[in-house]
């Protein structure tokens, strides 16, 4: 197809799947546009090909006609929202932007493929500029809460030269809803409950609040820690009463590096998420969203960094998402404050 930008220029471009001979070309644009500040396992090749090969991640590209690669875009069915399918890359060459290369790679993946065997799609869109989350609400996509101050940016990068950062990524929650419609009984604190019925009811989604908060006994949580990056995600499936010792044994740390963030995603699913945000609340932890139709699982999420700042004057939004964020930004406001 022939693609036009403002200045008239017109050139050809391919847009079909990636295969596994691909990796090496995927790989080396992503290192060109955001050097070191992305995904650790990304950068190695045997881990993108098998991949591609086992259908856990799926790319597609856009080609020049003289076979130079001009952009990419990635889904990973293998991550820790399992039953979901998570967007993990949208990379356009700085030459070539301005084509809507971006948004053409993005409507070719959505429909290359049926994805009705997956809960839901995930957009993380960058919050630098509000382009990207435009492009997944044209799509469909909810914008569901944030996540904020995760891996660290390479400020030698292409993407990413010549522009004033924030020390870390800072991403918006975009969600577009496939098998799961019903998030079942929630128990959810109190205070979050007028958003969370926001999100579920724009989504099309049914939902219960629980009545009650019965105490649950077991503890089931992941932990991962990027040390590079200085970052840490927790995930709460069940929260026990043990997970108080095991949250402030990781807080004593983790929380002293100089640059450590730490997003937690706690499900509403169990009737221990009021205790266990209470808990993260208490440690200086605060509310920035839900992830949505996640598998089985529905998450509430918070964010803490004892270190380093929120950026939120520098992240922008779409004028749909501008109130909820304004009030997650007053939340941590008055965490600040404490």
């Amino acid at each position: 197809m022939t693609v036009y930008n403002k200045e008239g220029a017109s050139p050809e471009v391919n847009i079909r799947l990636a295969e596994g001979d691909d990796a090496s070309r995927l790989i080396d644009l992503m290192k060109k546009q955001h050097g070191n500040s992305y995904m650790p396992s990304f950068y190695q090749e045997p881990w993108v090909r098998h991949g591609m090969e086992s259908g856990e991640l799926h790319f597609a590209l856009a080609e020049l006609s003289d076979g130079t690669l001009a952009g990419i875009i990635g889904a990973d069915a293998g991550n820790v929202f399992t039953g979901s399918l998570v967007f993990i890359l949208l990379v356009v060459d700085k030459p070539l932007r301005g084509f809507g290369m971006g948004k053409m790679l993005h409507h070719f993946i959505l429909n290359a493929k049926p994805w009705d065997q997956y809960t839901c799609i995930y957009g993380h869109c960058m919050s630098l500029d509000p382009v990207s989350q435009m492009n997944h609400i044209e799509f469909g996509y909810k914008m569901t809460g944030l996540f904020l101050n995760r891996y660290q940016f390479d400020p030698g990068a292409e993407y990413t030269a010549d522009m004033s950062l924030p020390l870390k990524h800072c991403h918006v929650i975009a969600c577009l809803p496939r098998a799961k419609r019903d998030a079942g009984l929630l128990y959810a604190p109190a205070a979050y409950i007028p958003y969370i019925s926001r999100i579920y009811d724009s989504l099309g989604a049914a939902y219960t609040f629980a009545e009650v908060e019965p105490v649950y006994p077991h503890l089931n949580y992941t932990l991962i820690q990027s040390d590079p990056h200085q970052y840490c995600e927790i995930f709460v499936k069940e929260g026990g009463s043990a997970f108080t010792s095991v949250l402030k044994e990781n807080l004593e740390k983790y929380a002293p590096l100089e640059r450590q963030s730490f997003n937690a995603f706690v499900s509403m699913n169990d009737p221990g998420c009021p205790a266990v945000c209470a808990l993260l609340e208490d440690q200086g932890f605060f509310f920035t969203g839900i992830q949505p139709l996640s598998g089985q699982i529905e998450y509430l999420l918070y964010h803490y960094s004892p270190s380093i700042p929120v950026p939120f004057d520098k992240i922008a939004v779409v004028p749909e998402f501008k109130k909820d964020f304004e009030w997650i930004r007053s939340l941590y406001g008055k965490k600040q404050q404490q």
